[in-house]
């Protein structure tokens, strides 16, 4: 997996790289926004927040972050959908993608995610190195204890997308909780995949 591929991509389809937009200042994802007209979106841009805490107990071996989001093309959501068999949600499409970055070079990529709602909800954080494994999954915050149990989440580290993430196959839920383990995995699964669309070579 090559973090560097996505400078060659063009995901607002304008005529522009990822590269040269980056390069120009102008908005990678908004086709408004080229080299020669970039706008005034930089704005916003250092407003990413960095879950710095979080991403320390990810990466322990990291020196500083990086953050970058934008919206996946529809042959990115594609290739998702047909891998997870399953539809992805809006916030799914736009994803933001947290680099640790040691020695000057990304290292690593992730994602925080959730599942669950309101006091229920679960956020995990996936980790992702460059041979397209999973490197680390925390569950960061959770009513529920039980989930951020190091032996189960263990099973997850070294994952790839040759892994079907279910039940018997390739991990052991906690005891009485395998329907919320099924569905932590499915979104670890996703997380991969999603990580896979945008920065794997083809």
């Amino acid at each position: 997996m090559a973090f560097s591929k996505v400078e060659k991509k063009d995901p607002d389809h304008d005529g522009f790289t990822n590269l040269s937009e980056i390069q120009a200042r102008s908005n990678p994802t908004d086709s408004r926004s080229t080299p020669d007209h970039p706008g005034d979106w930089l704005a916003e841009a250092d407003k990413i927040p960095l879950p710095t805490k979080e991403l320390k107990k990810l990466f322990t071996e990291a020196e500083a972050f990086s953050a970058i989001e934008g919206s996946l093309s529809q042959e990115q959501i594609d290739m998702i959908k047909s891998n997870i068999n399953h539809e992805l949600g809006d916030a799914d499409k736009v994803p933001t993608f947290y680099f640790a970055i040691a020695d000057s070079k990304k290292y690593a990529v992730a994602q925080f995610v959730s599942i669950g709602e309101d006091k229920e909800r679960i956020s995990m954080a996936i980790a992702l190195n460059p041979k397209a494994q999973i490197m680390a999954v925390r569950v960061l915050k959770s009513k529920d204890k039980a989930f951020q149990s190091e032996e189960f989440l263990r099973q997850f580290i070294g994952k790839t997308s040759k892994d079907t993430f279910q039940i018997g196959a390739d991990f052991t839920p906690l005891s009485g909780k395998e329907q919320t383990c099924q569905k932590l995995a499915t979104e670890v699964k996703k997380a991969l995949w999603t990580m896979i669309a945008v920065f794997s070579k083809k």
